[in-house]
């Protein structure tokens, strides 16, 4: 009997025990309740700022009345037709007169003095100072002197080519039969003839 109430005196011991180490008086024990994870909320989208239409722009129609006129190139002159002549020269050993054909600007006399000083048969350029063509188809030709310098320095062969190729160029490009030929108003006389009457082609 003293064993039995020993042993309670145990368990009330140990009761009071367990009340005096556990939780304060008035606060009952809430049952442990199971901690969630909480998922992050989903990041949110940025809303797309008002971007600008990519719609392409119409293009707008140009301007008829602003286009510039297209440069128009300004027509080229045409070219004076060139008139080919016969002109006649002595050969390399000045023996003979030998002819060519040769083109020039226009027919005039002095056009064929200047065509006869650049292919060498007359040695300076000679001003053709008065032509004329009679009725009857013969030339009157009057020269600056420098011409009348050029038949005096030559020799008889050279003066003959010299008189010749002129003589013969012109009544050629005229068709004319004849030719007076006078230096400033004057005779034309050379150191082997003088020449006062009209000449005409000269035959190899």
């Amino acid at each position: 009997m003293k064993r039995m109430i020993a042993l309670l005196l145990c368990g009330s011991f140990l009761l009071l025990l367990a009340d005096c180490g556990g939780k304060p008086q008035g606060e009952e024990a809430l049952p442990a309740v199971p901690e969630q994870e909480t998922a992050e909320p989903p990041a949110e989208e940025a809303a797309p700022e008002n971007e600008p239409s990519q719609q392409p722009e119409p293009e707008a129609e140009p301007d008829s009345a602003a286009e510039p006129e297209p440069e128009t190139e300004p027509e080229a002159e045409p070219e004076p037709e060139q008139v080919t002549v016969t002109m006649y020269r002595g050969d390399e050993n000045c023996e003979y007169l030998i002819s060519e054909e040769a083109q020039i600007p226009a027919l005039t006399p002095q056009a064929l003095a200047d065509l006869l000083y650049s292919r060498g048969v007359l040695s300076g350029r000679v001003t053709v100072n008065d032509f004329s063509q009679e009725e009857n188809g013969d030339l009157r030709l009057d020269l600056s002197g420098e011409f009348s310098n050029m038949l005096n320095g030559s020799g008889t062969a050279g003066e003959y080519i010299l008189l010749g190729s002129l003589v013969n160029t012109f009544l050629d490009a005229y068709e004319a039969e004849e030719i007076l030929i006078t230096v400033d108003g004057e005779t034309l006389e050379s150191g082997h003839a003088v020449y006062d009457q009209p000449l005409t082609f000269f035959e190899d």
